[in-house]
């Protein structure tokens, strides 16, 4: 039991920790679009988007090492999001586009838990006068809520001889200038550029964006006794390209570099898509992919952050049709935990739907597809 007990505790500890040192993050990073970059708020082929994603990771260790029957929750990350982008800007080529995106995770035997409402303004502009290649600039601001469930708190202290007693008395210091549930605000930029290469549907995109520029308070400790932990800066550079290699079938090589604190991640991989209709590369399809992600940190940590570290194998499909997009992905570990969660990773599930109105008053501009 008191091994059961130390283990409880310091799955608190790490979550807690990782919680600082990173952001939640999605394997399909851009079906939460606005979470990646602002400038991407509009960034489809329409005038209207609205999107969906749920993760769910580490089930198999949590379940598996509890302190009761039902076992600890899994880590939960949802996102859901609306956006919009008019049939103009400034200039007839332009565009402009607002979003508002929701963001919760829920993490470990505490709930330690993590809400947020943003909203998001961009503006596209055209960089030449056939309107196949724009430059789009981003701006972000909301609110988050941090939380987690102090009776669920377990402490060597509470271990009386045989077992964890939860009516011994814990260390009062423990709670002083404490706040079980807290806000911060945030605010975020961004950019992304992209162009047509040709009209088969090949298309490239690159994009930047920095998260937190607040760096707002984010200790349970609050005034009154000096700690203050500043969120990180989160970097983000993405990108991809999409090639049409025959009138069926295209591929589409992506990237996403992550930079947060001492922490860093990449994944690197691509998309295979085949169409549902001949020579209709912008039109309805089914995609496989894999991607694979590389980690790192601290180098003087005592993690085993000194090198390059393998993460995981993302395993992914999707299904275009109509204005409708379907997909799942699965993460195999492949790193240093692969035998503590038997290289179960992660599993997500999105949903996106876009549209555009009445194309007699409102005309949509070129966007790539994911």
């Amino acid at each position: 039991m008191k091994r059961k007990i130390t283990y409880i505790y310091l799955v608190l500890l790490l979550s807690a920790f990782s919680a600082f040192a990173q952001d939640p993050q999605f394997s399909q990073f851009y079906a939460a679009p606005m979470m990646l970059n602002p400038a991407m708020t509009g960034a489809f082929s329409g005038n209207y988007r609205f999107t969906g994603i749920y993760r769910s990771q580490w089930a198999s260790i949590l379940q598996t090492n509890a302190s009761d029957r039902k076992g600890t929750p899994a880590f939960r990350t949802y996102s859901a999001s609306v956006d919009f982008r008019t049939s103009k800007g400034f200039l007839s080529k332009d565009a402009f586009g607002f979003g508002l995106v929701m963001m919760a995770d829920k993490a470990g035997a505490v709930d330690f838990g993590t809400v947020g409402v943003l909203g998001s303004v961009s503006y596209f502009k055209s960089l030449n006068y056939r309107a196949t290649q724009f430059i789009s600039i981003g701006f972000q601001g909301g609110v988050w809520q941090r939380s987690l469930n102090t009776a669920k708190l377990n402490f060597g202290s509470q271990y009386d001889g045989i077992g964890y007693n939860p009516n011994l008395p814990t260390d009062p210091s423990l709670y002083q200038a404490f706040d079980d549930k807290f806000l911060m605000y945030d605010f975020n930029f961004g950019l992304l550029w992209y162009m047509k290469i040709k009209n088969n549907g090949s298309n490239t995109y690159l994009g930047f964006s920095m998260h937190h520029l607040t760096r707002s308070n984010e200790s349970f400790y609050r005034s009154g006794n000096g700690t203050n932990a500043k969120v990180p800066f989160k970097i983000i550079g993405h990108g991809g390209l999409k090639v049409a290699i025959s009138d069926l079938l295209s591929v589409g090589p992506k990237f996403i570099m992550v930079f947060q604190g001492k922490q860093w991640q990449t994944n690197l991989g691509t998309d295979v898509k085949v169409n549902f209709y001949y020579g209709e590369h912008e039109s309805d399809g089914f995609s496989l992919g894999v991607l694979y992600r590389i980690a790192g940190g601290d180098k003087e940590a005592l993690w085993k952050d000194r090198s390059i570290n393998s993460e995981s194998l993302i395993m992914n499909a999707k299904v275009d049709y109509k204005n409708l997009q379907i997909g799942a992905a699965y993460d195999i570990n492949v790193g240093h935990d692969k035998i503590a969660s038997r290289s179960k990773g992660a599993w997500e599930i999105f949903v996106a739907f876009q549209g555009a109105f009445n194309k007699k008053k409102n005309k949509t501009l070129f966007c790539p597809h994911w």
